[in-house]
């Protein structure tokens, strides 16, 4: 039903001791929940931005601008539980829409740095991605998917991109 609690987040990745701002970029391994900070740090890092965009990711948002100031220490030990279901903030598409509104207000900040544009690409491509495989696991959702699957291949091509999409076909359909 799915109100089990899950697997351990990071289980399948390995995530350095030290999460430095490059890292945390390409993916965010960092549960809410489980982070420890000096108030200073929060404050002199701005804290938590209120922008209503930010719903479901104002977190990873504020690890960012503590991880360009230095690196975050990570401890791979399980802290806290939480509960995934279909209805969850991360399940939807305000948590994508908040994941580009936190790209583009690095993008402002780097705007002339080409590398880190295609970096800013590749990464909201792998946002969709994300999404695309949460819906795919959704009986009926695959056309949806699909959409997302396009447009982060619009973005930056990927071999798993383009994996999923295949994936997404070939979905046997139930029987009637």
């Amino acid at each position: 039903d799915g109100d089990a609690v899950g697997p351990a987040k990071n289980r399948d990745r390995a995530v350095p001791d030290w999460i430095d701002f490059d890292t945390l970029f390409d993916g965010n391994p960092v549960i809410c929940s489980t982070l420890l900070a000096r108030r200073e740090e929060l404050l002199t890092a701005g804290g938590f931005d209120e922008d209503p965009a930010l719903v479901a990711t104002e977190d990873y948002d504020l690890w960012l601008r503590l991880a360009a100031r230095a690196p975050i220490r990570y401890l791979a030990e399980p802290l806290a539980y939480y509960r995934r279901h279909g209805q969850g903030l991360s399940a939807n598409t305000r948590f994508l829409r908040g994941g580009d509104r936190i790209l583009d207000k690095w993008q402002d900040e780097r705007g002339s740095d080409d590398e880190f544009a295609r970096r800013i690409r590749r990464r909201r491509a792998g946002v969709r991605l994300d999404h695309a495989w949460d819906l795919m696991q959704a009986p009926g959702r695959e056309s949806e998917a699909r959409k997302w699957i396009r447009e982060a291949q619009q973005l930056a091509f990927s071999w798993k991109g383009l994996r999923m999409w295949l994936k997404s076909h070939l979905r046997p359909t139930p029987a009637r």
